[in-house]
């Protein structure tokens, strides 16, 4: 498994791996909100690939002290085999390499899954925020 930054041409196959995770319950247009990240400067993504499979990826925001993780996520045949542990491991380290303060995310509250992947490497939760009929935790790490 590898990890690198994303190029344009990877889009369409993140957008897959996106509708393809298991975590959405309708249909969206997940390659134009994908382009928009991209196309953000403050913004980057990284894609997992092992040949020429694309397992999942992640997209980070990150400004003078805080890395903050908008997207993770993992195409439903290649979950439960550490792509996801390797994605947060990789911004984990990358953010201290940049010398910021913390990393954090914001988890559906149903997401057990992806917060037990989260507080397993030392996430805690911080604080809930609530928007319309959804809730979501606040989970941050301390680097």
């Amino acid at each position: 498994m590898k990890i690198r930054k994303v190029v344009e041409k990877d889009l369409e196959e993140i957008a897959r791996i996106e509708l393809n995770s298991g975590y959405h319950k309708r249909r969206f247009n997940s390659l134009s909100m994908l382009r928009d990240f991209f196309e953000n400067k403050r913004q980057e993504l990284f894609v997992v690939t092992e040949g020429i499979n694309y397992l999942g990826y992640i997209g980070i925001n990150t400004d003078k002290k805080v890395c903050e993780i908008v997207f993770l996520s993992v195409s439903q045949k290649y979950q439960r085999r550490g792509v996801g542990k390797k994605l947060v491991k990789y911004v984990v380290s990358l953010s201290k390499k940049k010398k910021l303060k913390k990393v954090t995310l914001d988890i559906r509250n149903d997401n057990f899954e992806a917060m037990i992947l989260y507080l397993k490497y030392g996430f805690v939760i911080v604080g809930i925020k609530r928007k319309d009929n959804m809730i979501k935790l606040v989970m941050e790490k301390k680097l």
